[in-house]
């Protein structure tokens, strides 16, 4: 089956490896709708790749992801407001959720979105030069796509909190810390990193990766599930409606405009 052209997500197979490349380098690979749904496309098409055992998730340039579209997030998917509010969890969950195991290849810039897509992967190898972050509570906006749940798992209750409320920025060597990584190395050795560890899942069977790698997902999902996305859903409402939050995302955008364009 010929891989499908995704609206800023590329993917490709070759034997037993695949790729899902986040290609939108000019807005540093940002998750509008539509490339939310390509994610949930893109996993659809390498379930059906039966050869395929390991997923590479990588993004073109100088950054990984920065997280969602806010200033140009494309036509909504039909359905309403609340379709469109779950679509980033659904996206993270097909990821998360794909037969292959997926290994993220980190670098730059990884915010919002673009640290749960790393946090969705099976394991995440990531540069020394990555600056990544949750700054959503900044933004007025209660952390969506299942984050919390995930991070709790990884981290714990009080860490996650700090991380989310605080809106901590974390190198490289502070995520594997932190344990949001797996590995770190120098951005010059990134990609041999990432291809010693395809090398080694490639060790093993294709059964044995999917057996092994969705039963502990299956534990982990015990533990605290990103199956329901309606608690999302709803916190997203009424901070939608809450003045506060209103004006914390607009002074946000605001700050970020004046950086870009070096007056602030």
């Amino acid at each position: 089956m010929a891989p499908p052209e995704l609206p800023g997500v590329r993917v490709e197979a070759r034997r037993r490896v695949g790729r899902l490349t986040l290609c939108r380098p000019e807005r540093r690979n940002a998750l509008g709708y539509p490339q939310l749904q390509a994610l949930v496309d893109a996993a659809a098409w390498f379930d059906a790749q039966p050869d395929v055992g390991v997923v590479v998730v990588a993004g073109e340039g100088p950054s990984f992801c920065g997280g969602f579209d806010v200033r140009d997030p494309g036509p909504p998917p039909p359905g309403g407001a609340e379709v469109a509010l779950d679509l980033g969890r659904v996206a993270m969950n097909a990821v998360g959720s794909m037969r292959a195991v997926t290994v993220a290849r980190v670098h730059g810039t990884v915010k919002g979105g673009g640290t749960v897509l790393a946090l969705t992967c099976d394991l995440a190898v990531a540069a020394l030069d990555t600056r990544l972050s949750l700054p959503e509570s900044h933004m007025g906006m209660p952390i969506p796509w299942a984050t919390l749940p995930r991070l709790v798992r990884l981290l714990g209750p009080m860490r996650a909190k700090e991380l989310v409320l605080l809106a901590v920025e974390l190198g490289g060597f502070e995520a594997a810390e932190a344990g949001l990584v797996t590995r770190v190395v120098p951005p010059a050795y990134l990609d041999s990193a990432v291809a010693s560890v395809v090398d080694s899942l490639l060790a093993s069977p294709n059964l044995v990766l999917h057996e092994v790698a969705a039963e502990i997902e299956r534990l982990a999902e015990g533990m605290a599930p990103t199956t329901d996305g309606a608690g999302d859903v709803d916190r997203m409402k009424r901070a939608h409606r809450d003045p506060g939050c209103q004006r914390a995302g607009e002074a946000y955008l605001a700050a970020w405009e004046a950086r870009r364009s070096g007056s602030g």
